[in-house]
């Protein structure tokens, strides 16, 4: 094998190599936006929880300080 028959193979290798990373990037980033949006709607859902929770104290307070 000469030295551009390595070189050509070198160069399909690394080729390989640059495509394979781009497209674990492209994966690894897609699962992070996903992992990101489920705890984005999960702490909107506990905040509204507690939200509802604070209302309900709010008032129950409120009331007994009127009695």
């Amino acid at each position: 094998m000469n030295n551009s028959e390595r070189v050509a193979k070198l160069s399909e290798r690394l080729q390989a190599l640059q495509h394979n990373l781009k497209s674990d990037k492209a994966v690894k980033t897609n699962e992070f936006d996903t992992r990101i949006q489920n705890i984005e709607t999960q702490f909107a859902e506990v905040h509204e929880i507690n939200k509802e929770k604070f209302e309900g104290l709010k008032d129950d307070v409120l009331i007994d300080l009127k009695q």
